[in-house]
């Protein structure tokens, strides 16, 4: 019952609104470190946002969002890496993986990167 009291109160001051974070929480990723809509999403429901709120967060996100969020993260990326070009791509691929964006834009990305060098 105190916990549940406590709850009511702090919410009161609007400290505890889960579809605000959601939002915050996507702003904040795109500014500092970009993640594809499927870690985003993993991320919040690890969180326990629920996923009324994880949508609303993500809603007006496109497919090109996501590509151009990828490209960002995969030119710093490749900044850094190092070894034969070959070793470099795969390395990227993986990274870009890792971060969870889609087979398709991953290879688009690669390949153009790839051919600007």
């Amino acid at each position: 019952d105190e916990v549940e009291a406590l709850l009511a109160w702090v919410s009161s001051f609007g400290i505890v609104d889960d579809a605000a974070y959601a939002v915050r929480y996507v702003q904040a990723a795109d500014e500092r470190k970009p993640m594809s809509p499927a870690a985003l999403r993993r991320a919040l429901r690890v969180k326990g946002i629920a996923d009324v709120h994880i949508d609303a967060a993500l809603a007006g996100r496109t497919a090109d969002d996501a590509v151009s969020a990828a490209r960002r993260v995969a030119e710093k990326k490749l900044r850094m890496l190092s070894g034969t070009d070959t070793e470099r791509r795969q390395k990227l691929v993986r990274f870009l993986q890792y971060r969870g964006y889609a087979w398709d834009g991953i290879r688009t990305i690669v390949d153009e990167l790839a051919s600007d060098r």
